[in-house]
């Protein structure tokens, strides 16, 4: 009898993992699926949230505002007017223009006296038949009070001091509140109606009558008080109110919403 062949059978053997090899491999991938899922979680909530606003850079004080509260004695930062006439070079708040020239608002007492100012920042000044001025940004250590300058008439007084020349950009009001955080402590240049009262001082690029801002009038705020008293003396003034109004040209540094003037010319 006829034996059958029969094909001989290839056996397969599974590899076998340690135990230990399969639970890591599925603690990895949990983990890949996790951050997978974070990923997209994260990404979805991005598209949602509403862009983060610029944040406006850390106030600087106006040589005005170091004057009227003095800091204690040390470094300064301060934005005003860098003013060079015979007398020596001094910073100053604000200057006012009576009959054509150009003076520090508020006397020897609203000034800080410098010893020494650069040659080369000097030659970037304005210069009139009195003086040479221009918009500065200082960084300096601040002393007094004391005695300063010639004839000890100055209270306070900025040694090493480094300069930045500000030159101002001009701009209009409605320019101005279109773009805020670009022009943020800018020294700029604007013209239009310059309306004071009692307590707020604003400038419109429309008034009517009596002036009253116009309906569809477009305005910026001022820092109060405004002190030239040349300047007041020039405006209109309301009928049966204590609000004075006229066209103007202000230069001024903006800063947090608000524009300090530094010169005011009624027009």
């Amino acid at each position: 009898m006829r034996g059958v062949k029969t094909k001989p059978v290839k056996l397969l053997q599974q590899q076998v993992q340690p135990p230990g090899c399969s639970i890591r491999y599925r603690a990895v991938r949990a983990t890949l699926c996790a951050l997978l899922l974070l990923v997209l979680l994260t990404g979805c909530n991005d598209g949602n949230r509403p862009p983060r606003e610029r944040q406006p850079p850390p106030r600087v004080a106006l040589v005005a505002e170091v004057i009227a509260a003095p800091p204690a004695a040390g470094l300064l930062t301060t934005v005003g007017y860098l003013y060079i006439d015979a007398d020596g070079a001094r910073l100053v708040g604000g200057l006012t223009r009576s009959a054509d020239e150009l003076r520090p608002l508020g006397g020897d007492a609203a000034q800080i006296w410098l010893d020494t100012v650069p040659t080369s920042v000097a030659a970037e000044l304005r210069a009139n038949d009195q003086a040479r001025y221009g918009a500065v940004r200082v960084a300096g250590t601040f002393a007094g009070p004391g005695r300063f300058g010639p004839d000890a008439c100055f209270r306070y007084q900025l040694v090493d001091v480094t300069f930045t020349p500000l030159v101002a950009s001009e701009v209009t009001i409605a320019l101005l509140e279109n773009n805020l955080a670009i022009y943020e402590q800018q020294v700029l240049q604007l013209r239009g109606n310059l309306l004071v009262g009692t307590s707020s001082a604003l400038l419109v690029d429309q008034l009517g009558s009596g002036g009253v801002p116009a309906a569809n009038a477009r305005q910026i705020k001022l820092a109060q008080p405004i002190q030239d008293e040349a300047l007041l003396a020039q405006l209109q003034g309301a009928p049966g109110a204590a609000a004075r109004f006229g066209p103007v040209t202000i230069e001024g540094f903006w800063q947090h919403g608000v524009l300090y003037p530094l010169l005011i010319s009624a027009e």
